[in-house]
């Protein structure tokens, strides 16, 4: 679409000279880097709805700066959790101002997954536990294998509460540990 319009706006000079090594800097003309910027930013508000305020959008942008340090141990952290460093601060926010101690949804799967390995177990031990109760013999099931089957539950009983307890640990502590 051709541009037939005009935007205009006044500046000080010191924003004009910063635009203008900005623009240098990024190899484009001022009116191109204010063009786009303006392109970004009415590509990003929501349509307003007749005389109205319009929608409300559901996800808001922010912008942050942290040290350098702290940006490698942001990225590190979200990467062991298998999410973008935006997506691990927004979640991280979001937690502290609800008061959650969130999942991210690798780690709820693992945890969903433990749980529906145990529920198997159960209903196996469950199964051989009936037939013993009415007298009949399990083929090649000995008390060894019930105290085996028993050993696991609790050690994914165990893993289960360690991997919890990390999670709220490292969703509240300063540095990885």
């Amino acid at each position: 679409m051709a541009a037939d319009a005009f935007v205009q706006c006044r500046v000080t000079g010191e924003t004009k000279s910063r635009l203008a090594a900005l623009a240098h800097e990024l190899g484009v003309t001022e009116t191109q880097l204010v063009r786009s910027a303006v392109e970004r930013i009415v590509a990003g508000a929501p349509q307003l709805a007749e005389g109205g305020r319009g929608p409300r959008p559901a996800l808001a942008r922010l912008s942050i700066r942290v040290r350098f340090d702290d940006r490698q141990l942001l990225a590190d952290r979200a990467a062991s959790r298998g999410m973008p460093p935006a997506t691990y601060v927004g979640a991280l926010v979001r937690a502290h101002l609800r008061h959650l101690a969130p999942l991210p949804l690798d780690e709820l799967a693992a945890l969903k997954a433990s749980t529906a390995e145990l529920a198997a177990i159960g209903r196996n031990l469950n199964q051989f536990v009936r037939s013993a109760q009415a007298g009949a013999r399990a083929a090649g099931f000995t008390v060894d294998h019930a105290k085996t089957l028993i050993r696991v539950c609790d050690a994914m009983r165990t893993h289960v509460k360690d991997v919890i307890r990390a999670n709220l640990a490292s969703w509240e502590s300063g540095h990885a540990k």
